[in-house]
């Protein structure tokens, strides 16, 4: 079968990548750059890829930090893209393993790349800044980036083998509060306190939670609080983060959490603004076509599976909002122990060190491998398009 003699090819191909994509990770983890200040990692990864006979395209959507990496084979079939992620988190760098997600997805494009004469298609690897808040991807959605792409893939680092985690749909909430500024020690009774509301509001959110089903998050902090001690605060705010599985319910979870903003607005006799950031995540939405075609992969190279899907989801990503456009995956692959969570610094660690690279050789295999499995088997494609209208 064309199919199993190509991937058996794949692990030889990756040998002649791996010491550029170690350099690649190692780059982009020293050199962390925040949502949409992805200049240098956005600009190494298009070097490798153009390197590599790939048609790159910079500023795709109008996003500066984007990039639409595009290579035709000889024989007309299916657009499969490989999604790179490269911003950084505040503080913490590459605590989320990005520069690791960047280099699977150049990588497996090469790997491809070389394969181009024995494959049907068009292979491509889009840049998509700005996952942690940004949405990056939301925006390139709307600006048609990704309309000429047939299924989509990558890879997350984790503390599991998972062939599917849950995300939750998100929303962001600013609110501001304003008040009326005096003496606070001489005449307080002059002043409208602005932290006082911005204080009730978190207390009923807090409230809240008690009322709202188990796979709800709000989590949220106080971006600014007053401006000097002795002055009572006319000015404050708080930003939240709204999540849920359910798609559905969230517009009504988002009308709970700004009544207790309201409330403690009234209740304190201070003025609310409130407003939603545009770029809402969607929930990840499954292709157990794709899913089963990667598990086979994985097995093949010797990883075991977890067999039971989590309960917990894992936080949230624009990968969800991508999954409701084209068919998509989106499986997370062991890093770290699972007693160590990403976002935290023990997992930034990881991201830089051996495990780290560990993980670039499996997961840039395992993506080149399912690629192969869609490009060459039209029957394959057609239950991937099939799961894709059926599945929620």
């Amino acid at each position: 079968m064309k199919a199993e003699k190509l991937k058996k090819s794949v692990p030889d191909i990756l040998k002649t990548f791996l010491p550029e994509l170690y350099q690649l990770s190692d780059l982009i983890f020293q050199n962390p750059e925040i949502a949409y200040e992805e200049v240098k990692a956005s600009n190494w990864l298009s070097s490798f890829l153009k390197e590599n006979g790939f048609n790159v395209k910079q500023n795709v959507g109008n996003v500066k930090t984007a990039f639409k990496a595009e290579k035709s084979t000889k024989k007309k079939g299916p657009s499969i893209a490989f999604i790179s992620e490269y911003d950084a988190l505040p503080e913490l760098g590459h605590a989320c393993g990005h520069n690791i997600i960047a280099t699977m997805g150049v990588g497996a494009a090469a790997i491809l790349s070389s394969l181009s004469s024995e494959i049907p298609g068009k292979i491509l690897c889009i840049g998509t800044p700005a996952e942690e808040g940004g949405g990056g991807k939301i925006k390139l959605l709307k600006k048609g980036v990704f309309d000429d792409v047939d299924a989509a893939m990558m890879i997350h680092p984790s503390g599991k083998n998972e062939i599917f985690r849950p995300a939750l749909a998100r929303v962001k909430i600013f609110f501001d509060f304003y008040g009326k500024p005096t003496h606070a020690a001489a005449s307080p009774e002059k002043g409208i306190n602005a932290l006082d509301a911005l204080v009730s509001t978190y207390q009923n959110i807090s409230l809240l939670r008690q009322q709202l089903p188990d796979d709800v998050r709000i989590h949220g902090i106080i971006t600014k609080g007053g401006d000097a001690l002795n002055i009572t605060p006319e000015h404050t705010q708080l930003v939240y983060l709204v999540r849920t599985k359910n798609k559905d319910f969230l517009p009504e979870l988002t009308k709970k959490v700004i009544a207790c903003a309201k409330g403690a607005a009234i209740s304190h006799n201070t003025k609310l603004k409130s407003r939603l950031d545009p770029l809402k995540y969607d929930p990840l939405k499954r292709n157990t076509t794709m899913e089963t075609l990667f598990e086979g992969n994985l097995k093949t190279l010797g990883e075991s599976v977890e067999e039971k899907i989590s309960d917990i989801p894992a936080g949230s990503t624009d990968f969800g909002n991508l999954s409701y456009k084209i068919p998509g995956i989106h499986p997370r692959l062991k890093m770290v122990a699972p007693n160590i969570s990403a976002h935290t610094p023990e997992f930034e660690k990881a991201s830089g060190g051996k495990a780290g690279k560990k993980l670039i050789a499996l997961g840039t295999q395992l993506m080149a491998m399912t690629a192969i499995d869609l490009m060459t088997s039209k029957k394959n494609m057609k239950k991937v398009r099939e799961d894709f209208k059926r599945q929620i």
